[in-house]
Formats: C-alpha cells, structure tokens, sequence
C-alpha cells in the first residue's frame, strides 16, 4: 500500500468514527477539535500529494466525497457553531462591539499554522481549529476571548 493509500484509508478511518452525539457527551468540543485537527492534518499531507501529481483521478474522487461527507461537516459546523457562540458571550459580556467570526485562513502561501495560547485563560490555540475575529484579527479561544480586549482586562476570565 502506497502512503497516499495509507493516508486516504486514515483519513476514511477518522472521518467514520465522527460520531457528533456521542463525541460530545464523551469527549466534549475540545476532543472533537482533536479528532477535526488529525483530519486537517491528513488532509493538508493529500494536498501535497495532489500539488504533487501524486493523485489518481479515483483517488482525488474519494478524498472529495469524504471532505463532504455528512459526519465531517456535521462535527465542523457544530464546532464553529459554539465558538462563535462563546465568542458572542464573551463580547456581551466585555461591552465589546463583535463584528463576528470567520474560519481562520491558513492555507495561503504567505499564511502559516498559528499556535498561540489565549491570555486570558491561557487554553491553547490552533488556526486549523480555532476560529477567527473579524475585528482584530486574533484567534477565538474555548472561552470566548480574542484580542479585542487584551490588555484592557487579563485578570477575571
């Protein structure tokens, strides 16, 4: 089995076991980012194999039909869902204007994988995960903050 095989009969493997009710009883939003961050990290290695021309027409089929597949845009969206929730929350409750939140942008060429951690409660952060502020820029964390307020308040989460 090639690796692009390899990689392919993973990604299928982790996209089958996203299973959004019991994941979140179990392991929570956090653990569903965990498993959604494994997958972004296969999909990104497929990417480099279809730059590549390591690709067969077949296998280019089957990585699409999984990148649509009900499971994986199910736990994604519920995942944005409740950031953008918490960051809702957050905003109301710091008297800041939100102008919203977006998918953080890490696949062009001049973007890279940010991992910072959230100064307010210092969880760490991912941009294959973690969404971003329309207004400044900065990842939303698990508990709602982003840059909008840093500085003004890092003592009361």
């Amino acid at each position: 089995m090639s690796q692009t095989e390899a990689l392919i009969r993973q990604l299928s493997e982790y996209i089958d076991k996203l299973e959004l009710e019991s994941m979140l009883r179990s392991i929570g939003y956090r653990g569903i980012a965990r498993e959604l961050d494994i997958i972004e990290r296969v999909l990104e290695k497929l990417r480099d194999a279809y730059k590549a021309n390591e690709l067969s027409p077949e296998q280019i089929t089957q990585i699409t039909n999984l990148k649509s597949s009900e499971k994986y845009n199910k736990a994604r969206e519920a995942l944005y869902e409740f950031l953008d929730k918490r960051h809702a929350e957050y905003c109301t409750k710091k008297g800041i204007a939100r102008q919203g939140a977006r998918r953080a942008v890490t696949r062009r060429a001049d973007m890279f994988e940010r991992t910072p951690h959230c100064y307010q409660c210092k969880g760490e952060l991912n941009s294959r995960i973690n969404m971003e502020c329309d207004a400044c820029g900065w990842l939303i964390c698990w508990c709602g903050a982003c840059g909008c307020s840093y500085g003004s308040d890092t003592t009361n989460p």
